[in-house]
């Protein structure tokens, strides 16, 4: 992590993730918030960390400067990244990751750029988390198992070896994913589902066992 942490965007629930995790690790010397979207919402909590809020017009580069997500979306994060990449230039290696000290993390193991691990994860051996993923608190990925790009694994989620999951999917809190599936990019699963079978790409499921409810739509929902 650089002197100066870059956070892109702003939504106050996935901030109070982000303040959580640097509180718990050697928090960079300076520390901003880069806006694209005004936002009248505060911190949710006082982070005990200073940090200034800026306008992205009025953010000047500084040699070093890192960088990482603050919004939680799995598409949101993708047009994000493209907005700023467009416009400073920005590359994914300066991108930071933020691994809570809680997670348990194999020895064999690859992580790109950008990935947040949240308190309490559990990463196994030969997984291979690609860039912009977020795991958050308690969620478990199994051996050999690909996560793709922007994906957002939510709390307790649990999925199982040699499984593969597609890019900018959201995978809701509770849910379990059987070993050997896929599920494609751009799908939504519900809260508490158990995945049994493979998804294809584009599709919101959910329940026990997963079933495709409908297409998923342009805008995310």
């Amino acid at each position: 992590m650089g002197a100066r942490l870059c956070l892109l965007g702003f939504s106050a629930n996935p901030l109070s993730l982000i303040f959580n995790t640097l509180q718990a690790l050697a928090p960079p010397q300076e520390l901003i918030i880069i806006e694209n979207m005004r936002a009248e919402d505060s911190i949710p909590y006082d982070c005990g960390l200073p940090h200034q809020r800026i306008w992205y017009e009025d953010y000047t580069r500084r040699e070093g400067d890192t960088f990482f997500f603050a919004v939680g979306g799995a598409r949101v994060k993708e047009a994000l990244f493209d907005f700023f990449a467009g416009r400073f230039p920005l590359s994914r290696d300066q991108f930071v990751n933020l691994i809570h000290p809680s997670v348990q993390l194999a020895h064999q193991h690859h992580l790109d750029h950008g990935i947040h691990l949240e308190p309490g994860c559990i990463i196994s051996p030969f997984a291979d988390i690609a860039f912009g993923v977020s795991v958050l608190r308690g969620a478990s990925i199994g051996h050999h198992t690909r996560v793709g790009e922007f994906t957002s694994i939510s709390p307790g989620v649990q999925i199982a070896g040699q499984s593969r999951i597609g890019r900018r999917t959201t995978i809701g809190i509770g849910s379990v994913v059987f070993d050997h599936l896929s599920v494609g990019a751009d799908c939504l699963i519900g809260g508490g589902s158990v995945v049994n079978k493979d998804l294809p790409d584009g599709v919101v499921a959910y329940g026990n066992p997963c079933r495709v409810v409908r297409e998923r739509t342009a805008d995310g929902v």
